[in-house]
């Protein structure tokens, strides 16, 4: 790739991380962590895709680190109000994790911010 090519996705791309941390800052997300972002990302996919997961299989698929790890994450996203846990609507026994609405306002303000780190 020349030069010239890489440096213009370079600004774009470092004025989505500053709004992005601008983001988190307004929804009271200072400390959510990379990690912590990407588990919640997870989740949110598998929700979006009409595949919800319950906690024992999110501990089977996800591979972002061990599972007692991947568990103090959970805890901290239900803790920030990003993530809650509801009944399956098939099994009344599980329970099925479910991004928030605050969660989901989070996802909707960085796909915006997409199209402003580009003007």
């Amino acid at each position: 790739m020349k030069e010239t090519a890489r440096n213009e996705l370079v600004a774009p791309y470092f004025r989505y991380v500053n709004i992005i941390t601008s983001l988190r800052d307004s929804y009271g997300l200072k400390d959510l962590s990379p990690q912590h972002e990407a588990l919640l990302e997870f989740i949110g996919q598998a929700w979006q895709d009409d595949k919800p997961l319950s906690v024992r299989k999110l501990m089977a698929v996800c591979t972002m680190a061990s599972t007692i790890t991947i568990h103090r994450w959970l805890k901290a996203l239900i803790a920030q109000g990003l993530v809650e846990h509801v009944l399956d609507p098939t099994d009344s026994r599980k329970r099925l994790l479910k991004p928030t609405k605050l969660a989901n306002d989070f996802f909707n303000a960085k796909a915006k911010a997409i199209g402003k780190a580009l003007k």
